[in-house]
């Protein structure tokens, strides 16, 4: 999948972005809320991570790149959802050093722009960590609907879905 936004290229993931991606994977501070935390990473351990996330160009792993600049500042997934052919999940995580200058906003509406377009996927998923107060807020401010909370892993997980109507 490839869109892009006024600052951001999206492409989808290849072996030559797995050191910038690195850089981000193995922050604590950026980490804290994806998955179970772990932010010590290897370059074979994000590969295998990834090569099982992929499963084509719409669904996987892309990266999230400044148009200026061409600068990789983060990751953007889709997920497939089993036995749901019009919904999927999204997920990203953003560089620190890159935080709190709308990026993530952009992102999340360019993503729904684009597919508002092909007319085929009618909800989105996204999953947060209940602290993680900032991608709650993006979600909720671009119409996500709070849908279940649950504990996974010993974490509060809310779901947050949007529905194209």
């Amino acid at each position: 999948m490839n869109f892009s936004t006024t600052r951001l290229i999206i492409t989808p993931f290849t072996e030559n972005h797995a050191d910038d991606f690195l850089d981000f994977y193995n922050k604590e501070l950026v980490m804290k809320f994806i998955g179970n935390g772990c932010f010590n990473w290897t370059k074979e351990k994000l590969l295998l991570k990834i090569s099982k996330l992929f499963t084509n160009e719409f669904f996987g792993v892309h990266t999230i790149q400044l148009t200026e600049t061409e600068e990789i500042i983060g990751e953007f997934s889709v997920f497939k959802i089993a036995d749901e052919k019009d919904k999927v999940e999204i997920g990203y995580i953003i560089n620190d050093k890159h935080w709190n200058k709308g990026y993530a906003t952009e992102l999340i509406q360019g993503f729904l722009a684009s597919l508002k377009k092909q007319n085929t996927i009618k909800t989105i998923t996204a999953r947060a960590n209940v602290e993680n107060k900032a991608s709650i807020h993006i979600c909720k401010s671009l119409g996500f609907i709070l849908t279940d909370e649950k504990v996974v892993n010993d974490k509060t997980q809310i779901t947050l879905e949007y529905y194209f109507y």
